[in-house]
């Protein structure tokens, strides 16, 4: 009976955990167009052929920024979190950090 409970208690786990991956881990492209600052221009571009460049720009800057903004309080938060004692500094919050240095502002 208790092999059987934890058993069900470890599907459910994975499935919760599954679930969590699938929502917030981002895509190869995704990494890629998000550590690479002209990597969305050709889409944004694409989407606003117009001869009125404040436009285009805005929509990309303003979608840029909110990115980094995130990335940044994202950076904070795991950095609390992380033990004194530990040496190992995770993989995502190198690339993170990677990311982050070209907004110096943020980055400091």
């Amino acid at each position: 009976m208790r092999i059987d409970n934890c058993r069900k208690s470890c599907k459910i786990r994975k499935i919760l955990i599954d679930a969590f991956l699938e929502k917030f881990t981002l895509s190869e492209k995704e990494v890629a167009t998000l550590s690479s600052p002209d990597a969305g221009n050709n889409d944004c571009d694409a989407l606003l052929i117009t001869k009125n460049q404040r436009a285009r720009n805005y929509v990309k800057n303003s979608y840029q920024e909110t990115a980094f903004d995130k990335l940044y309080r994202w950076i904070q938060a795991e950095s609390r979190s992380l033990v004194r004692d530990t040496q190992e500094i995770p993989v995502t919050l190198k690339l993170a950090l990677k990311i982050l240095k070209q907004r110096p502002v943020l980055f400091k």
